[in-house]
């Protein structure tokens, strides 16, 4: 069921601010507003200084709206911050952070909760990737008209059982990158930083000795020799978007930010997982931009560039994630919700 607060009752305006700083486009202050709506499990109450989010013990799953329309296509290199307190009764250790256009597509960004031992002390948590580039999300997410937005969302985890206990503060989008948490250790000259060096030297270099000579192998004294690496053994890898390195479902835009993707792929990475191609639902029921065939030609592609491929999960737990003939065959059979779940 949703809960309206009664607060707002009108669209309120985002406030855009660029400078030479960077770019940045504030979509909330909690110490002058609240959420239009909150739904399933999440509730919130106005406090000095933001808004508390809260869930019942057990019970993660849930969202709070705020409902704008807004033009965001100029802002797709932008990051989403959250500034907010983890309270101590939050269990949960992340939250997603979700845009939804005008079609009723939604994609989403995960923010990673800091510690509830922080309690009180508001922290700035950025999304890890862009605008342009989400993690996940429902239906045709990954062509989410950013000019025609409708509403964004702070969601806990479908079908979680981790508390939310958190006070939002603000919500912005930004160019800027984050400075990052210090730690110690982090000086350039630490300790530690002298003695990974040594163990570095010892355990993962060997000596290369190369000999010239010439075409009746006499040795070339002071010749000159340049070695290049272009492969190691240790294994670089990342998960990928199977559509994107076969340009399947690309708009024109796309095909360029593809390419692009593709070539840092490339590189940087020599092995590859594919994100959600594999898995099982997906898989065997063609969801959104997924296909069997997509995935093929995918790891085909991978495969072709010398880059080692791994699979993925063979089940997730949860039943919305089985397939639907799997689904289907639950709903058949008498069994009760615990063994289900197992």
């Amino acid at each position: 069921m949703l809960r309206v607060a009664p607060i707002l009752g009108a669209l309120l305006a985002a406030a855009a601010v660029s400078s030479a700083a960077g770019r940045t486009l504030e979509l909330a202050n909690f110490g002058r507003r609240a959420f239009d709506t909150t739904f399933d499990h999440f509730t919130q109450t106005r406090e000095p200084g933001g808004v508390r989010l809260s869930s019942p013990e057990g019970k993660g799953w849930g969202g709070a709206v705020a409902v704008q329309r807004l033009d965001l296509a100029s802002y797709r290199e932008c990051h989403v911050v959250v500034a907010l307190q983890t309270l101590r009764g939050n269990r949960a250790s992340h939250l997603d952070f979700e845009l939804e256009d005008v079609d009723g597509r939604a994609a989403k960004w995960t923010l990673r909760l800091a510690s509830s031992k922080q309690n009180a002390q508001t922290t700035q948590i950025h999304a890890s990737t862009t605008l342009a580039m989400p993690t996940h999300g429902n239906g045709d997410w990954q062509n989410l008209d950013l000019a025609r937005i409708a509403n964004w969302k702070l969601l806990g985890t479908w079908d979680g059982a981790d508390r939310i206990d958190v006070r939002a503060v603000r919500v912005l989008l930004t160019d800027e990158e984050p400075l990052g948490t210090p730690y110690r250790g982090a000086e350039p000259d630490a300790p530690w930083r002298r003695e990974a060096a040594q163990r570095i030297d010892a355990i993962r270099k060997a000596p290369l000795i190369i000999q010239v000579v010439d075409s009746e192998g006499n040795n070339v004294p002071k010749a000159v020799v340049e070695v290049r690496q272009v492969r190691q053994e240790f294994l670089f890898g990342s998960a990928v978007v199977a559509h994107r390195l076969v340009d399947a479902l690309a708009n024109p835009t796309e095909l360029q930010e593809n390419s692009q993707y593709r070539r840092r792929f490339v590189e940087l990475f020599n092995a590859a997982t594919l994100e959600n191609a594999l898995k099982w639902l997906p898989w065997e029921n063609n969801l959104g931009q997924h296909s069997q065939q997509v995935a093929i030609d995918a790891v085909a592609w991978l495969r072709d560039r010398d880059i080692a491929v791994r699979g993925h999960a063979l089940v997730w737990p949860g039943r919305e994630r089985l397939p639907r003939s799997l689904q289907r065959s639950l709903d058949e059979t008498p069994w009760s919700v615990d063994q289900q779940r197992r």
